[in-house]
């Protein structure tokens, strides 16, 4: 009929981008399958899961979130920053401990009786593009301090003032995080908000270009044209929801459980 080699060409395309995402979706399910095995201590691989809901949840806030509130429930609720400032009293404790031995040349200090060390630390990465997390710092006490009194509480005070820059630090950054992880969720709660829209304009859409479908005088290239655009509307919708999910998750982990999406089955 009409079609042309140009025509041809847009299809061909089209229809490689289909194939590229349509590889990628496909990978994503063994993967997340093989996870699901992993998680669940499944040995059989051959195992297929019935999957129960097959639809993204949509949960809405039944109480705004504000950046404060973030902030707040952040500081209040995660242990490491209980960790670091309950290693900024213990060296406080060990600096006034110093100052009470007056006649000792050498004295063990808090280091002598436990392991400062025995905690593993997470590594750090450097990608700053994707995952920027600089390496923690690990805490520093000599087992034993030498020296009169003034020397060993001027030495015992330098790692306390460094214990607790290291306090300061990590509440700088819990800041930090929390205030982008809010952002980020209220990025991908606007982004969903319009996905929806377009997402049921694209609805609209595919019921008119199926009912022009068999008329022949309609021009089949704009029909496909309208069909390519209100399937990737739809695409977009589905992932704006994963993102807004994703984002949600994201703001349990950083206020330590304070906000606490209704995920299903909870």
């Amino acid at each position: 009929g009409d079609m042309t080699q140009a025509k041809l060409d847009v299809m061909i395309i089209g229809q490689t981008k289909i194939k590229i995402l349509q590889a990628k979706a496909h990978a994503g399910v063994k993967s997340a399958e093989a996870g699901l095995r992993e998680i669940m201590g499944v040995a059989d691989r051959s195992l297929k899961f019935r999957i129960k809901d097959k639809e993204l949840p949509l949960m809405g806030q039944n109480v705004a979130l504000t950046e404060q509130q973030i902030v707040d429930m952040a500081l209040g609720r995660r242990p490491e920053l209980a960790l670091a400032a309950a290693g900024a009293d213990a060296f406080r404790l060990e600096v006034y401990a110093q100052g009470m031995l007056r006649f000792r040349r050498s004295v063990p200090t808090l280091s002598s009786a436990s392991d400062i060390h025995s905690r593993l630390l997470p590594t750090g990465s450097r990608d700053p593009e994707h995952d920027y997390r600089p390496e923690p710092i690990p805490p520093e006490m000599p087992p034993m301090v030498v020296g009169d009194r003034k020397a060993r509480v001027a030495r015992i005070t330098q790692y306390s003032h460094r214990a607790d820059a290291i306090y300061d630090k990590v509440r700088d950054l819990m800041i930090v995080e929390a205030e982008t992880t809010f952002y980020h969720f209220e990025q991908t709660s606007k982004g969903l908000a319009d996905a929806k829209e377009g997402f049921k304009a694209s609805k609209s859409l595919v019921d008119r270009v199926r009912e022009q479908f068999d008329n022949p005088k309609a021009p089949k290239e704009q029909l496909l044209l309208g069909y390519a655009q209100a399937a990737e509307a739809q695409t977009g919708y589905v992932e704006a929801a994963y993102r807004y999910l994703l984002a949600l998750a994201a703001l349990e982990r950083v206020t330590a459980g304070g906000v606490r999406p209704a995920f299903p089955g909870r």
